[in-house]
């Protein structure tokens, strides 16, 4: 039985730390595409790179081990909004780059309004996910909250 709860634990465990993960870079790029608008300019960036190979761990995930069904459907959307995430940014980078200088602050503002509510959308998912795995993200959300 010890053995069981224990395999239960790290499983969830796991599958929180993938989506925490996700979450987290999906964040990061909300933050390096708020940075980009603000100097009017856009960075080419691997999205793909760093955010391929979490989407490829999401998938990978034995999603069947979390059993719940609650848990396993809002552990499933966390590979599509990574890779959401990373084609809002490819797309605004490339909408940018052969736009005039005069229309750059208008699409920098329209996909930074579209990373923005991924990033919230994805971080009420990751509290909907903690709480089907039976867990409360509440303290770790004032922590990062009070972080610089």
């Amino acid at each position: 039985m010890l053995k069981e709860a224990r395999a239960t634990l790290a499983t969830k465990t796991a599958a929180l730390n993938l989506a925490i993960l996700a979450a987290t870079q999906i964040h990061d790029l909300h933050v390096l595409l708020d940075d980009e608008a603000w100097r009017g300019r856009v960075t080419r960036v691997s999205a793909s790179r760093s955010l391929l190979v979490t989407e490829h761990m999401l998938i990978a995930f034995p999603i069947q081990s979390l059993t719940e069904v609650t848990a396993m459907v809002a552990f499933s959307r966390f590979p599509a909004s990574l890779a959401t995430a990373a084609e809002i940014y490819a797309n605004l980078e490339t909408v940018v780059r052969a736009a005039p200088d005069a229309d750059r602050a208008a699409l920098f503002d329209a996909g930074n309004a579209q990373m923005a509510r991924l990033d919230q959308a994805t971080s009420r998912q990751l509290t909907v996910f903690a709480k089907a795995l039976g867990l409360d993200l509440a303290p770790l959300t004032d922590l990062v909250r009070a972080a610089p």
